[in-house]
């Protein structure tokens, strides 16, 4: 049986407590997600933040990982390849 949306979000099992977890997003506000279904006492779920935005870790990645410098990173994002 498909549900819709409304009908997801007011089930008694999606609404049983840790069930939700809440975290901003930089571009949405704040997000709602499904928790983890598994509660484990060594390693527990941690929810470290939301998706990252698009093109966020650009800087880490191309200077800091792939050693390229500002010039090249930057005319990357002159030509529209990165944001």
């Amino acid at each position: 049986m498909l549900m819709t949306i409304e009908e997801f979000a007011s089930d008694p099992q999606v609404q049983a407590p840790h069930n939700l977890v809440s975290l901003a997003h930089a571009l949405l506000g704040t997000t709602v997600f499904e928790a983890s279904p598994f509660a484990m006492s060594t390693t527990p779920a941690k929810y470290q933040g939301a998706a990252p935005t698009y093109g966020r870790d650009n800087k880490e990645v191309l200077g800091g990982i792939l050693s390229y410098g500002d010039n090249q990173i930057n005319a990357l994002a002159a030509s529209g390849a990165v944001t």
